[in-house]
């Protein structure tokens, strides 16, 4: 993990390192992708926050920014965000973040069993069967 990621793209860093491993989805090579998509995620989460709390004010322009004029516009935090979630979409396609985008991967699991419970595992075994 790159030292100079913010706190949040460290904590979805390491949510989702050690599943990319257990898939083989994962090498050294891949530090910049994998940052970028973890930063991505960060400013994500951090401007929906800021939304939260701006439509938790009187004005609540956290999605919507009224001018004086009484003109309507999507506010620069809902942009914002929006940006950051294309960001993070298109980085993740390269890791297989949506059902479409595993599709084309090609996986090396390594012990993907662990990824679920005994239980969960052998009833979605018993379900692809």
């Amino acid at each position: 993990m790159p030292d100079w990621l913010s706190a949040d793209a460290q904590a979805e860093w390491a949510r989702i390192v050690p599943d990319l491993l257990t898939l083989g989805l994962l090498s050294k090579l891949d530090m910049m992708a994998l940052a970028t998509y973890c930063e991505a995620v960060a400013d994500w989460q951090r401007f929906r926050r800021l939304i939260a709390e701006h439509n938790a004010k009187a004005d609540g322009a956290g999605d919507i920014q009224t001018f004086a004029t009484g003109a309507k516009q999507i506010s620069v935090w809902r942009q914002l965000a929006n940006d950051a979630e294309k960001r993070a979409n298109a980085a993740g396609v390269q890791f297989g973040f949506s059902p479409m985008a595993r599709r084309n991967l090609k996986t090396t699991p390594q012990g993907q069993g662990e990824l679920f419970p005994n239980e969960q595992r052998d009833a979605a075994a018993s379900y692809f069967s």
